[in-house]
Formats: C-alpha cells, structure tokens, sequence
C-alpha cells in the first residue's frame, strides 16, 4: 500500500496493530451536572500531568522539538473548549460524550483552514482529547517506551506523546492512516530517526498484529508479508 514517506529509512519486522478502544463511548448520564464536572477537572488535571511528565522525559531527548508538547498541556486548559463542554454537560452528556463533542467541534474548525501547518493542529485538539478520556474511562494506553519486542507500529493516528515516549531500538518504524508532513508525529519521527509512513488510509484495517512488513520511509510504500525474494532485496536496501 502506498503512504507518504515523512522520515527517511527502511524499517523491516513485524506489525502491532494499535486499536481505537474509544470507538464506544456512554452518551447520557445518569450522574448530577456538578458530579460529570468534578469528573472531567480530575481526568485534565491527571492527562495535564501526564503530559508534563512526558514533556520533561522528551526534553533530554528531542531537545527544542519537545516544545511541540506544549500545545497539547495548553489544550487541557483552553476556556473556550472547556466552556462549550460544560454546555454539553448541562444538556446531559456524559463527560466523555461532551468532550468527544466539544474536541470535534473546534477540530473541524482547524480542518477547514486554509493554512496546512494550522489544519494539522486538530490532531493536536484530537489527541488531547482522547488522552483525557481515556483517563474518564479507565482505558490504559499502550506503553511504547516498554515493548516486549521489536515491532513496526500500525495506528490510526500517533499521538505527540505516543512518538515522545517511543524508544528506537523497540519501535522500529511506524505507519498511521492520517496525517500529512508537518504533522507532529512525523517531525519527531525525524528527530528520532524513526523511518515513518503516514496517510496510508487503510491500514489499520489492512494489517494484522504479527504480519511482516518492510516500511519504506523514502517512497512512502509498505509492504505486507512480502516474499522472500522481496525481502531479500530489501534487506540489502537497508544495509547500503
């Protein structure tokens, strides 16, 4: 399948295939308006500290680049979000449903920019959001620093702090359905010299967790359980 190649190298290994666990979320409440409130403040402040602590552990590693974590730790504060989620609450969502509701709305206003670096910002807006409701639920992410193996990640979208948190030697290249060249993920993906594919559309639903692939960061194009000839080749790629 082919992608947009936004960090350089040949990645070659097996695929973790990394789920959307928020595609459900529970829409009415049956908890007082005050009560969904105190929920949501307790979820930003844990995803703001986490977020500050990932911002902190990136710095020594990305240097200046790290900075780019500072729009997400602002996002967890944003008045003009927050206020229109309260709305939502007012009306009865759930806190997840009316963050989920409040994040799309000022994401959808980025999308229709007309400047690509600010249209990449939704996912910016998306991210946060997702961080914090995780949190409202429960759902554990997915530790990148701390694989078992070596494995190329397959992922709808990553996170800022997903590609922070990631260690070379363990994610040896990653490939995501969206984004463009100027998204965060790919610069740091460049800064950690992680080779990188984005925009790939479907390939979460393509590849398998365990299926063997070759990643191409240069020409964009992934390759799933390739031959071995193929592999042979570009095992030789890799080494020149």
């Amino acid at each position: 399948m082919q992608g947009i190649g936004v960090s350089p190298g040949i990645a070659i290994g097996e695929a973790l295939v990394l789920r959307d666990a928020l595609s459900a979320l529970p829409e009415r409440s049956r908890l007082a308006v005050e009560e969904e409130n105190e929920r949501l403040n307790r979820s930003l402040s844990s995803a703001r500290r986490q977020l500050e602590k990932i911002r902190a552990d990136a710095e020594t590693r990305l240097g200046d680049k790290a900075e780019i974590l500072d729009a997400q730790i602002l996002i967890t504060e944003d008045e003009e979000l927050l206020s229109l989620v309260c709305e939502k609450l007012k009306e009865g969502l759930t806190a997840e449903a009316a963050l989920r509701d409040g994040v799309e709305y000022y994401a959808n206003l980025m999308e229709n920019m007309d400047n690509e670096y600010l249209r990449e910002r939704a996912a910016d807006i998306r991210d946060t959001g997702r961080r914090v409701i995780r949190d409202l639920m429960g759902v554990e992410e997915t530790d990148l620093a701390h694989l078992s193996a070596p494995c190329i990640v397959v992922a709808s979208d990553l996170t800022p702090s997903d590609t922070a948190t990631m260690a070379p030697e363990r994610v040896l290249g990653f490939i995501t359905d969206v984004g463009g060249r100027t998204s965060h993920s790919a610069i740091m993906a460049r800064t950690l010299e992680i080779p990188a594919i984005v925009g790939t559309v479907r390939g979460t639903e393509l590849i398998r967790t365990g299926d063997s692939l070759i990643l191409d960061g240069d020409s964009g194009e992934v390759i799933v359980n390739p031959e071995p000839e193929v592999l042979g080749a570009y095992r030789e790629k890799q080494r020149a």
